[in-house]
């Protein structure tokens, strides 16, 4: 993968990621309130993991991260464990 296919890829993910916790958000805004607290502590959480992760690639990107494979795979990582929380919290 290229440097320029690896930032796309995890812009995608971001992207795909963000859209998901926007969707849990609004199915929350509508759920009893009993279901919304911790519900949203954990949306909460992943919303702050999230942003973390997007700008430490814009740092990264600023920087020109000379060593994008390992980079990628370290950002992959973090994303990919976002989304299985987000699956988790889905499925509660």
């Amino acid at each position: 993968m290229t440097h320029i296919s690896y930032i796309d890829h995890l812009n995608q993910r971001l992207g795909a990621i963000e859209s998901a916790l926007e969707r849990e958000r609004d199915r929350l805004d509508a759920a009893p309130l009993e279901d919304k607290v911790e519900a949203l502590t954990s949306l909460s959480h992943l919303q702050q993991r999230h942003k973390t992760v997007q700008d430490r690639l814009c740092k990264a990107q600023r920087n020109h991260a000379e060593t994008w494979s390992d980079a990628h795979a370290g950002f992959r990582e973090e994303l990919d464990g976002i989304a299985d929380s987000l699956e988790r919290l889905l499925t509660k």
